[in-house]
């Protein structure tokens, strides 16, 4: 568990540099509730991995084949897909500063969106229970409770959770080199085969509409709550399976 009050290592809280054989890289300084820590490390995210509208040379030759150094240096990710980088990028820097958390990984098929693919979130623990958060598309979540997740908008194959394997050991590996280190079917591979379906398919349709940011706290305020239950309405076809469309 993540003590009441969190401190950064002296140097990391003091210099807001880390050092690495291959030179230094910006961490934030984080301190004070672990609730705290995470809302200040989201919105550091936000700013220092900005989402983007990418040509297909950048998506085939960087996208999912950088390391957080490299991610922070280029300051930017594909603005469709920002979960993989962006977690990455917030794991490590959690694994970095001592602070314990867990990686989610949500295998899924969304129908009309393309092969298989995977999401990503962090789960932490306070003296308050857990919580959780992510980077989505639209939106990105910090919620009370362990991960959670609409059933209805897709297929779910797997939903696992495994200690931080991101940290000081894999700061200069890229991301794709991490799939075995997750407890995840979706292999190097998988990745490379689902970048094609996003070029041919996604990419054309990225506008700077995309490149928005906001972070939402309840399943009320989340775009990817139907309008009918944040109005407070009736169901068009009848109660959810477990009254909110969204499952554990």
């Amino acid at each position: 568990m993540t003590p009441a009050l969190y401190t950064s290592p002296a140097g990391l809280w003091h210099a807001g540099r880390y050092r690495t054989a291959r030179g230094e890289i910006e961490v934030p300084a984080l301190w004070g509730r672990p609730t705290d820590v995470v809302a200040h490390l989201m919105d550091w995210v936000h700013q220092h991995v900005r989402k983007a509208l990418p040509d297909e040379r950048w998506m085939r030759t960087r996208f999912l084949k950088r390391s957080v150094p490299d991610i922070l240096a280029e300051g930017t990710t594909y603005c469709l897909r920002p979960c993989a980088e962006r977690t990455l990028v917030a794991a490590t820097l959690l694994s970095l500063h001592g602070f314990r958390h867990r990686i989610v990984t949500h295998e899924r098929r969304l129908a009309g969106l393309g092969p298989p693919s995977g999401h990503l979130a962090i789960e932490f623990d306070t003296e308050h229970g857990p919580y959780w958060f992510d980077f989505g598309t639209w939106e990105s979540k910090f919620f009370a409770g362990t991960y959670t997740f609409r059933q209805e908008i897709g297929r779910t194959t797997a939903v696992e959770r495994v200690r931080s394997p991101f940290g000081q050991d894999t700061l200069h590996t890229a991301f794709c080199d991490l799939m075995p280190l997750l407890p995840s079917q979706v292999t190097a591979a998988d990745l490379e085969q689902g970048k094609e379906w996003f070029i041919r398919k996604e990419l054309p349709h990225a506008r700077p509409r995309h490149l928005s940011d906001r972070v939402v706290f309840s399943k009320e305020a989340s775009r990817y709550t139907p309008r009918w239950q944040r109005l407070g309405l009736p169901e068009p076809d009848g109660p959810a399976s477990d009254g909110t469309g969204w499952t554990s």
